[in-house]
């Protein structure tokens, strides 16, 4: 890897051995910064399209799959925002369900 400096006095990096003629490279601009690269091979482009299309698919059941998992205890509180009213806060606490709303950090149940 060497590093030049560019006509605007800007620094350049080329990536690639030092000395080697590169007749394809790429070439892209990172803030200040521009890197420079030879340009991958058509075979090297379709594995990597490959490989990352393998990793996708094996990540896509977690990825789809929304939100944590909480267990519930006894005696300690859930805390949900009701879908239809994101002002509305519901409590599930030891099998019953509330709706309120947070006070000064402490949970007021509707009467």
């Amino acid at each position: 890897m060497a590093s030049a400096s560019m006509r605007d006095g800007k620094t350049g990096i080329i990536i690639g051995p030092a000395g080697s003629k590169r007749t394809r490279t790429v070439t892209t601009k990172l803030g200040n910064v521009t890197v420079s690269a030879q340009k991958p091979s058509a075979a090297l482009v379709k594995d990597n399209v490959k490989r990352s299309s393998q990793a996708l698919e094996r990540a896509a059941a977690r990825i789809v799959r929304g939100g944590v998992a909480i267990p519930q205890r006894k005696n300690v509180p859930l805390y949900s925002v009701d879908e239809d009213n994101p002002k509305i806060v519901i409590r599930k606490l030891n099998g019953q369900v509330s709706r309120g709303q947070l006070v000064d950090g402490k949970f007021q149940e509707f009467a």
